[in-house]
């Protein structure tokens, strides 16, 4: 059985968790503020988990990185997600040029016809 992680509040973190809960624009940061305040009630992971339909071990992850980073910590960090449109061309342009095409847009092996 793994170890029981604790939570303890005072009384400005326990507010500034409930302000991000309430006045957050980002749902998922609310719902990661939510996670935390539950938690220091004494709820069990397994319970939280079940009240968010996610697993355990993602309610254990973000009180770990609750307890490493702070209330910072809970937000989504910068390159996760879907990339920018337009973002995919200008990798495929990057790539061709470092397999040996001389300029974006030439091929590096041209075929020839007889």
């Amino acid at each position: 059985m793994g170890r029981f992680i604790k939570i303890t509040l005072d009384d400005k973190t326990r507010a500034a968790l409930e302000a991000g809960y309430r006045r957050d624009q980002s749902h998922t940061f609310r719902q990661r503020c939510q996670v935390v305040l539950l938690k220091a009630q004494g709820r069990k992971s397994k319970e939280i988990a079940l009240m968010f339909g996610c697993g355990e071990k993602s309610v254990n992850d973000w009180l770990h990185r609750y307890l490493c980073e702070g209330i910072n910590g809970l937000r989504t960090r910068a390159g996760r997600g879907l990339r920018e449109r337009g973002a995919h061309k200008i990798h495929l342009t990057h790539t061709a040029c470092f397999i040996g095409a001389t300029q974006p847009g030439e091929r590096s092996h041209a075929r020839t016809r007889r």
